[in-house]
């Protein structure tokens, strides 16, 4: 340590190389998220990569609801992996890379992939794997939140080879109804009406905060994790 300090604190001024290493990898996990511009072809490689290496709990998923391991709850085993991808995954570990947001727009909202969302409440039932599930990943096409509010609104009401339309509307409805009402692409920031602590009604009216318009404005460092599912899970806007 002390030889990396500035020559003028009786160092040497040496290049600390597993931070410089780091901050390579910090730059890698900005292309593979997309911050810099568009996804770069070589990040469409490593997601085809982590999900032929999926943990064994969701091997048994379509793969192409898979979409993105920093978007989703899934994720891949380390082992046999191209050592540039588990150097750039370990960083987003050690960074604490999360998902945050306030007043973001229904678009950004309806974008996210509804499986395995982050945003799922841990208390509610959300099945991923059961027939009901794979009819609406197979037969409808969900595989965003859109999706899934576009089914829960009665499209694909007779959609050739489901054989159950409404119960598909009704998982599609519960899939939705499991988000955190902060990522619940159905809830707006519009003015509406609460009771205060002497039971009267008061009109609330949003905070004026920048809309988040993109979903790679959402991606967060050295957070704590508790953005997605604590108490400030509960706020919209």
């Amino acid at each position: 340590q002390t030889l990396k300090l500035p020559l003028d604190e009786g160092g040497q001024n040496l290049v600390d190389i597993k931070l410089r290493n780091d901050a390579i990898h910090l730059v890698h996990l900005i292309n593979f998220l997309g911050l810099n511009g568009p996804v770069p072809r070589w990040a469409l490689v490593v997601q085809d990569i982590l999900r032929t290496k999926v943990l064994s709990t969701y091997k048994n998923m379509d793969p192409q609801i898979l979409t993105n391991i920093f978007l989703q709850t899934w994720d891949a085993s380390k082992n046999d992996l191209p050592p540039d991808v588990k150097r750039m995954l370990k960083v987003a570990r050690e960074a604490k890379l999360t998902l945050d947001g306030l007043n973001m727009t229904a678009d950004v909202k309806g974008a996210l992939p509804i499986w395995l969302h982050q945003g799922w409440a841990p208390e509610k039932n959300r099945r991923t794997n059961d027939s009901r599930a794979r009819c609406l990943q197979t037969v409808h096409g969900v595989v965003t939140a859109k999706d899934a509010q576009e089914v829960a609104g009665g499209r694909d009401a007779r959609r050739d080879g489901c054989e159950n339309p409404e119960a598909c509307q009704q998982r599609a409805i519960r899939l939705l109804e499991a988000l955190e009402p902060k990522w619940d692409p159905r809830i707006g920031c519009e003015p509406h009406e609460e009771e205060t602590e002497d039971g009267a009604a008061e009109r609330v009216f949003p905070r004026q905060v920048v809309p988040t318009a993109e979903i790679s404005d959402l991606f967060r460092v050295f957070a704590e994790g508790n953005e997605l599912r604590g108490a400030e899970s509960h706020v919209v806007c």
